[in-house]
């Protein structure tokens, strides 16, 4: 297909019933890839932007009730499929060992419910005077998005490690770290390990609809000021030209008329119809 082709099938296109259609669907499959290289937050930015790009600049179409259906289609089909990956991605980590100077301490299970029981075990590293350790779960506060809530449980000791079963009681999803008091001397010091991702306690379903709404809010968060922006521009143009055409109008009419009573004329006359004068050419 060469380059007039090209341009005759997108402009027909806009005079098709499917063409909503194949705005989101191509919609889709150019912003879906990214999915896959970029972070969610520039993933959110990209699906508003083009679900826009696409219809106005691609299909050229500037029709913006067109361009606002096929981009909220194209960006709840997006939030669809990023939410499954990003679910499939969440539920397939696996168990990590965690270590700082004198730690070394895992999780044996990072999936289950509210009342699953998860096992932390710590084995401690180098000869410590050990005071307490703790297996610390946080996780985001129900009362404010913005803020983390912190679960600690002590460990108790077991030979040469440190353990306990925990039930967090709750549906989250947590990341946890291990922590060590001990004693040199007259002195306490505190070390921890660094954080990783579980228990998860919340079902998928939950963990999708969660990450769904994020992923088809944020998007229209860009797609809609973005396209009354559009709806602005377009309107300042039309009454730049409206003003125009009025302008040009009035002119016109200054230019033909009586100069005895200022009477508008046609270009056509030759008579004033209000005074009788007659008119120069």
């Amino acid at each position: 297909m060469n380059r007039d082709s090209m341009v005759r099938f997108f402009k027909e296109l806009k005079e098709k019933p499917y063409a909503l259609p194949v705005y989101s669907l191509t919609t889709v499959a150019v912003t879906l890839p990214l999915i896959f290289g970029v972070d969610l937050c520039l993933m959110n930015v990209l699906a508003g932007m083009m679900a826009i790009l696409v219809p106005y600049k691609i299909y050229g179409d500037k029709d913006l009730k067109k361009v606002f259906y096929s981009g909220a289609l194209a960006i709840v089909i997006i939030s669809l499929i990023g939410s499954v990956y990003h679910v499939h991605i969440l539920y397939g980590q696996e168990v990590e060992v965690l270590e700082s100077e004198h730690l070394e301490g895992y999780l044996d299970i990072l999936y289950g419910r509210g009342d699953t029981v998860f096992e932390g075990t710590v084995s401690i590293k180098g000869e410590v005077d050990v005071n307490q350790v703790f297996l610390n779960l946080t996780y985001q506060s129900p009362d404010d998005p913005m803020k983390e809530d912190t679960i600690s449980y002590e460990l108790a000791p077991d030979g040469d490690l440190y353990g306990n079963s925990i039930v967090t009681d709750r549906e989250a999803i947590f990341n946890h770290h291990f922590a060590l008091n001990y004693s040199e001397g007259n002195e306490t010091f505190w070390e921890e390990t660094d954080g990783s991702f579980g228990p998860v306690t919340l079902s998928r379903g939950n963990t999708f609809v969660s990450i769904m709404i994020i992923r088809s809010i944020v998007p229209f968060l860009f797609f809609l000021p973005l396209l009354g922006l559009l709806w602005w521009l377009g309107y300042m143009r039309k009454s730049k030209e409206v003003g125009k055409d009025v302008l040009e109008e009035k002119e016109s009419r200054l230019e033909h008329y009586c100069d005895s009573c200022g009477e508008d004329l046609s270009k056509e006359m030759k008579v004033c119809p209000r005074c009788g004068e007659e008119l120069e050419d």
